[in-house]
C-alpha cells in the first residue's frame, strides 16, 4: 500500500473515532439536560426548563447523527438571493 493510501486511511479512521466520541458526548449531554429539565419543572423556573429542553433537543439530534438545527440559521451561500414579496 502506498504512503498516501496509508495516510488517507489513518485520517479516515481518526475522523470516524472523533465523530463517535461527539455522538457519545451529545448522548451524555442529552441525559444530563433531561434530568435538569425535570428538576426545573416548577412554575418559578418554567422558562429555564424550556431553554434546557431546547438544548436537550439539540443534543438528541447530534446524538442521533443528525445535523445541528443551527444549520437552519446559517447564512445563505454567496450569490444566492431571496426575493421579497411586498
Amino acid at each position: 500500500m502506498s504512503v498516501r493510501k496509508v495516510e488517507a486511511l489513518k485520517t479516515k479512521q481518526a475522523n470516524k473515532k472523533s465523530s463517535l466520541q461527539e455522538d457519545e458526548l451529545a448522548a451524555y449531554a442529552f441525559d444530563m439536560l433531561q434530568s435538569l429539565r425535570e428538576t426545573c419543572s416548577d412554575d418559578r423556573h418554567r422558562f429555564l426548563s424550556y431553554l434546557v429542553g431546547m438544548a436537550a433537543e439539540e443534543a438528541q439530534r447530534l446524538a442521533e447523527g443528525l445535523p445541528s438545527a443551527a444549520a437552519q440559521f446559517a447564512k445563505e451561500p454567496a450569490g444566492t438571493s431571496v426575493s421579497k414579496k411586498h
